[in-house]
């Protein structure tokens, strides 16, 4: 009888975490935010809509965007993700530079997306000091998200960075060739960009809405004119499809309504 009892508890324990889990990202949300760790480049987040591949990227700062920066140039090496319970920046994802380390284990003094990466080495040891590049953050919108699904993204700043732009690029071609991490937002399309005060560090309301209008995959390239963005959340609805019966009855329509005009003929024809 004991047995039985804790089997009681620990399904009860089980079925509450799951729940929790469960409210913690909805089942159409893609969460990026975590307990301060490091993420490798590509990592895929999925939710009942599909996956999403997450990478970091170096670009040179221009209007339209700017061209990637080559491996040998950039001081980025994967991804970080982290929330306000340790670090009161916001919560997400974004690029993570190695120089600028864990400070303690909690991030705090990476640059994310930004549009001035600071004095650095890259990994091969080149000092780099050029503030005329910047962290973007790629994300592979895989197949398995449906054509039409609607996508809401959720971004979240510290540092200054609430009051400066934040403008989202997206393509539907392989603008990134066969490595996304070299993605060009010069030959991409702006899906929009935030007005000042729209990014804070407790936001709620998604600043960009996007729908997927391809089977495959899509490119989006998020870029920072500030310091310290982290991406939140992606919140997904999935396009309305008709049901077969939908278009039995539209068929039915159309054949009778075809049927009524050739009976009006035969009648027509028969009075002549």
């Amino acid at each position: 009888m004991r047995s039985f009892s804790w089997a009681i508890a620990l399904a009860g324990a089980l079925s509450f975490a799951t729940l929790a889990s469960a409210t913690t990202c909805a089942t159409d949300t893609w969460c990026f935010g975590s307990s301060p760790m490091a993420v490798s480049d590509g990592t895929t987040y999925s939710s009942a809509l599909g996956g999403i591949s997450v990478y970091g990227e170096q670009i040179t700062n221009s209007s339209t965007g700017g061209t990637f920066l080559s491996s040998n140039d950039s001081t980025i090496d994967g991804l970080f993700s982290t929330n306000t319970s340790v670090f009161n920046e916001g919560t997400g994802i974004a690029p993570y530079n190695p120089v600028q380390g864990t400070s303690g284990g909690n991030f705090g003094a990476q640059d994310g997306i930004t549009d001035e990466v600071t004095t650095g080495y890259d990994h091969w040891g080149n000092n780099i000091t050029n503030t005329a590049v910047g962290n973007i953050l790629v994300l592979e919108l895989g197949s398995t998200i449906s054509q039409g699904t609607t996508l809401s993204f959720l971004l979240q700043a510290g540092n200054g960075a609430p009051g400066d732009a934040v403008t989202l690029y997206y393509s539907d071609s392989g603008a990134a060739g066969p490595n996304p991490q070299n993605l060009n937002p010069d030959t991409m399309t702006v899906l929009g960009t935030t007005g000042a005060g729209t990014i804070s560090n407790t936001g709620t309301s998604p600043q960009f809405t996007l729908t997927k209008n391809t089977a495959g995959i899509e490119f989006i390239a998020i870029e920072a004119d500030c310091h310290y963005l982290l991406l939140d959340t992606i919140t997904g609805k999935a396009g309305t499809v008709p049901e077969p019966r939908f278009y039995g009855l539209m068929l039915a329509g159309l054949l009778g309504l075809a049927g009524m005009v050739y009976q009006k003929r035969r009648t027509a024809q028969a009075n002549a």
